[in-house]
């Protein structure tokens, strides 16, 4: 091998490896989406939870995730969406005037948790409120909120500061299918880092490390072969 056709062939090897995780990456942004449930199923909602007057029966899921702000790209609430109500608020009774509201938090993964910080455990709540309340009222009256120019940046210190970050996202798929109801008891640590989340976001452009070796190993393997080829030669 020449030592043109080594350059050249190292060059598209690079192409491939670290082109291929860039040509993957979407733009998107890294916040608590709102989600509600609709005939069983998970809904991304496209209003805000101020703009929504509650009844008794609703499911409301938040999920911090990386999504698109439109809910294209978005994980979802991590539990079966046709048994939240009565998981959550099958046992609390509710008086005339009053409606009960399942709401799930579910702060996602710690390979996405902003940096330095420990993802808490999902925390699942059934809010009482008056007849004729709001989304965001059934939110606030279970969790403390953190707003910044009407955006819900931060649930229960959860994240301690930051606010929708933009970053670099791959495809990911609707739902991991975890049940984050089923470890609500377990600690943190073991409700985040048990569960294998498909969620590996590549953020500020930076690119994963398995990417990063692939493309080591190959390059040492067409320098093994060019050095052997040129002692042969």
């Amino acid at each position: 091998m020449s030592a043109r056709a080594f350059v050249t062939t190292c060059l598209f090897a690079a192409l491939v490896v670290f082109g291929a995780g860039s040509a993957q990456a979407q733009s998107g942004y890294r916040y608590w989406s709102f989600w509600q449930v609709e005939n069983s199923e998970w809904r991304y909602s496209q209003i805000g939870p101020a703009n929504i007057t509650v009844a008794d029966g609703d499911v409301h899921g938040w999920r911090f995730g990386i999504s698109t702000q439109d809910g294209a790209v978005a994980p979802k609430p991590r539990t079966d969406p046709g048994q939240v109500f009565e998981r959550i608020c099958g046992t609390t009774s509710v008086s005339d005037g009053n409606v009960r509201v399942a709401v799930l938090i579910d702060p996602g993964q710690q390979d996405i948790a902003p940096f330095g910080e420990q993802v808490p455990a999902a925390q699942p709540a059934c809010a009482v409120v008056p007849e004729g309340s709001t989304g965001a009222t059934a939110l606030s009256t279970v969790a403390e909120l953190r707003i910044q120019d009407g955006f819900i940046c931060g649930i229960n210190g959860y994240p301690s500061s930051e606010c929708a970050v933009s970053v670099d996202v791959p495809s990911m798929p609707e739902s991991d299918g975890v049940d984050v109801l089923s470890v609500t008891t377990a600690s943190a640590s073991e409700s985040v880092n048990a569960i294998d989340d498909p969620l590996t976001p590549t953020v500020s452009g930076n690119e994963p490390l398995p990417l990063i070796i692939g493309g080591a190993v190959i390059l040492a393997g067409l320098a093994t072969a060019w050095f052997v080829q040129r002692r042969r030669t």
